[in-house]
């Protein structure tokens, strides 16, 4: 089953009263998000046009962490800094999406969000980025058979969207319309100067 997992889980339903929940020890509620978020260590996310959506094959509990701000909070730290999120997809919506995921991530964890890209080539319109806290699942991308790591500014010159190349041709442009404009004054001027 398809579920959004950006925008369900930065929404806050925020309530004034502490949950009953929130009243049980904190191992007991670890045990309870233990068994709620997927079984494995790796969350895989397609990234489409419009929405990142969740294509784990276990169900995430969108539903606790609209619960109340509290919950979110600590059901969040526990998504967030627990799995590994594999954001996959065309090549020009994963880069559209993986900041907003990583603004999600970072808002939660407690260590860095690192973020690691891999091409699957040229020639391919697709990719995979993953996102992941801490140095903990450095192993996991490690044993990855699949796709060339590249950096976020390798892949966005792959399909074009280089950042500094918009402000060169900006420059090219700008630059371009001066000599135009030095070029029709001269000839303005040894024009008015002949007469």
């Amino acid at each position: 089953m398809r579920r959004l997992i950006l925008k369900a889980s930065t929404q806050h339903a925020g309530s004034a009263s502490r949950s009953p929940f929130l009243a049980l020890p904190f191992d007991i509620r670890y045990l309870i998000y233990q068994h709620a978020f997927p079984a494995g260590k790796q969350i895989y996310v397609q990234a489409s046009p419009d929405v990142l959506l969740s294509i784990t094959n276990e169900r995430i509990p969108i539903a606790l962490l609209r619960t109340c701000q509290s919950i979110n909070r600590e059901a969040g730290e526990y998504l967030y800094n627990n799995y590994l999120f594999n954001l996959v997809g065309r090549k020009q919506d994963c880069l559209r999406h993986y900041e907003a995921l990583q603004k999600t991530m970072e808002r939660y964890t407690r260590a860095d969000v690192h973020v690691d890209a891999f091409s699957n080539g040229d020639h391919s319109k697709t990719m995979a980025i993953a996102l992941h806290a801490g140095e903990g699942k450095v192993e996991m991308l490690k044993g990855r058979q699949r796709g060339l790591k590249k950096t976020i500014r390798q892949l966005r010159e792959e399909v074009g969207e280089d950042p500094g190349q918009g402000r060169r041709n900006y420059l090219i442009l700008r630059g371009l319309a001066l000599m135009m404009w030095a070029s029709l004054i001269g000839l303005l001027a040894w024009v008015l100067g002949a007469y």
